[in-house]
């Protein structure tokens, strides 16, 4: 959903918001599980996964250019793994998820150069 298609009606602005709500929690819950389960991992699956935050100093241009390059490169590989899957599972393969939020900081207070 996006805001363009909400924006200007405040009862689908207030059910994406709740729906933003709800996923939210669901990932927080999904993070929980991951870490709960990330113990009985191999060595390989451990080496090969991450976890990071980017803090790129970005207009809302460049977020918008950065967004559509993510969803080409993911969509890459989601291609590659739907073509295994279509043959069966690839041995040792699994799905994951990765959540992509993008969403500007609040602004800084005059002084502040970074946030903590």
């Amino acid at each position: 959903m996006r805001h363009e298609d909400v924006k200007d009606a405040p009862e689908k602005l207030a059910a994406q918001g709740a729906l933003t709500r709800i996923l939210l929690e669901q990932r927080v819950d999904l993070y929980r599980r991951h870490l709960d389960e990330s113990e009985s991992w191999s060595d390989e699956w451990h080496s090969a996964g991450f976890e990071s935050e980017y803090l790129p100093r970005l207009n809302a241009s460049e977020l918008a250019e950065l967004q559509a390059e993510l969803d080409t490169l993911i969509h890459k590989y989601q291609a590659r793994g739907k073509g295994r899957r279509g043959g069966g599972r690839h041995p040792g393969s699994r799905e994951r998820r990765r959540p992509r939020v993008r969403l500007p900081l609040p602004r800084l207070s005059p002084g502040e150069d970074e946030l903590p």
